[in-house]
């Protein structure tokens, strides 16, 4: 499980960064959308449902109001925990049946 955490630390910083190499805490709808194309290329691979923009957004949205960013000033970003809980949206999405 310690494995699998690091991987996804590593792929959320390697998403914030892009375009911004310093910026390793927050990720904007644009580089979420860009996760997201790669998630629904190995859904296509193996057979699985894709989602559609408008489920990207929706999963941004519900992640942006999810847990601490009540308190938040930065609005319209992901935080790791916010991540976390997009990509368990993800999976309930692809996976239910």
């Amino acid at each position: 499980m310690d494995q699998l955490h690091s991987d996804l630390i590593e792929v959320f910083e390697m998403y914030c960064s892009l375009g911004d190499p310093m910026n390793t805490q927050y990720l904007s709808l644009q580089k979420f959308m860009r996760l997201m194309e790669s998630v629904n290329d190995i859904a296509a691979q193996k057979q699985q449902m894709c989602l559609t923009n408008t489920d990207i957004e929706l999963v941004f949205s519900k992640a942006t109001n999810y847990g601490d960013n009540q308190h938040q000033t930065i609005q319209d970003l992901l935080n790791f925990g916010q991540f976390m809980f997009a990509v368990e949206l993800v999976a309930m999405k692809i996976y239910a049946y």
